[in-house]
C-alpha cells in the first residue's frame, strides 16, 4: 500500500512540475501577428517573421535560421530608388544631284541602368522563441534609424 501511495506522489508531482514548466515558458508577445503590427506598423518599421521547423539540428541552429530568414524578409521590405538615364539621338541630312534628292537619317539609342545597393543594417533587432520544433523569429528596424545611418 505504502508503494502505490508513493508512486502516486511522485506521478503527481512529476505531472505537476510538468505544468508549472509549461505556464513559465509563455510564449512572448510578439509572438502574434496583431500584436506585432500594432506595436511595429509598417510605417514606422521595416519588419520581417520566420518560422523554421526543426527536425535534425539543434535547438540553437534552428533558431539561427529562423533568425536570419527573419531578417531577409525584413530587409526584402526596403525599397531602392534605381536610376535609369536614356538617350536618344537622330540626325537628318540630304544628298543632292542633278537626278535625284537623296535623304539620310541616322538614329542612335543608348541606355544606362546603375543600380548598386549595400546596406548596413546593423540597427537590426531580432528576438527569436522556440516553440516545440518550431523556431520563431522576429526581426525589425526602425525606418527612422535607417534614415539617420544613411545621412
Amino acid at each position: 500500500m505504502k508503494r502505490l501511495l508513493v508512486r502516486f506522489l511522485v506521478l503527481t508531482l512529476c505531472m505537476v512540475h510538468c505544468t508549472l514548466c509549461t505556464y513559465a515558458a509563455a510564449t512572448p508577445d510578439w509572438f502574434s501577428a496583431t500584436w506585432r503590427t500594432t506595436h511595429y506598423p509598417s510605417s514606422a518599421y521595416f519588419t520581417g517573421y520566420a518560422i523554421h521547423r526543426r527536425i535534425l539540428e539543434s535547438k540553437a541552429d534552428a533558431l539561427r535560421k529562423a533568425e536570419e530568414a527573419a531578417r531577409v524578409e525584413a530587409a526584402a521590405t526596403i525599397r531602392v530608388k534605381i536610376a535609369n538615364e536614356t538617350n536618344y539621338t537622330t540626325s537628318e541630312s540630304s544628298l543632292n544631284s542633278k537626278l535625284s534628292t537623296l535623304n539620310l537619317s541616322d538614329e542612335e539609342f543608348s541606355s544606362k541602368t546603375t543600380s548598386v545597393v549595400e546596406l548596413d543594417l546593423s540597427g537590426m533587432q531580432v528576438v527569436s522563441y522556440m516553440d516545440g520544433r518550431q523556431a520563431h523569429a522576429f526581426a525589425f528596424l526602425a525606418k527612422e534609424d535607417l534614415r539617420r545611418q544613411l545621412s
